[in-house]
């Protein structure tokens, strides 16, 4: 079966977009400075689902910048470079890629605020991830551990690795 979904209005600056007005802002040129999916992630997100949201480029670039750019970005960088300097293969997470079971425990919690259309609450459940990692390598310090404990280190490093996944499937 199909569903239609209608949000509320887009507006910019607390204002109805309009061409005399001058806050127009055209969604190609958001794309093609920033990529797609910076966009959408913005669109469902920073604005609510049932209500009208507010769009700026000042608050999408600040979204961009401190959740994306050096939170994502950030976390992910920090686990691949550990995963290439103590060359942990990545076997485990393309075996993780077949493994629907494997991934149900975060999509699990994704289901309910999904069937609402309620993306952010979606997307806070991911945010809740990704913040828990960051804690996972501030707590066992794995660039620390490889020093006395290589294989431990290596072990966090998968594990690290298949939540990134988990994370960005």
């Amino acid at each position: 079966s199909s569903q239609i979904f209608i949000h509320g209005f887009i507006t910019s600056g607390g204002q109805k977009m309009s061409k005399s007005i001058g806050n127009v802002i055209n969604p190609l040129d958001v794309v093609n400075e920033f990529g797609v999916d910076a966009l959408r992630y913005f669109l469902a997100h920073q604005l609510p689902a049932y209500e009208d949201g507010d769009f700026t480029m000042e608050r999408f670039k600040e979204a961009y910048n401190t959740q994306l750019a050096n939170g994502i970005g950030n976390l992910t960088s920090r686990i691949l470079k550990m995963a290439v300097s103590y060359e942990v293969g990545f076997d485990g997470v393309k075996a993780l890629a077949a493994d629907a079971a494997a991934k149900s425990e975060l999509f699990d919690k994704l289901d309910a605020p999904f069937a609402r259309f309620n993306f952010a609450e979606a997307s806070d459940v991911v945010w809740k991830r990704i913040g828990e990692l960051d804690v996972f390598i501030q707590e066992n310090a794995p660039f620390k551990k490889i020093k006395v404990d290589a294989e431990g280190a290596k072990e966090d490093v998968r594990y690290l690795l298949e939540e990134l996944y988990k994370v960005a499937y």
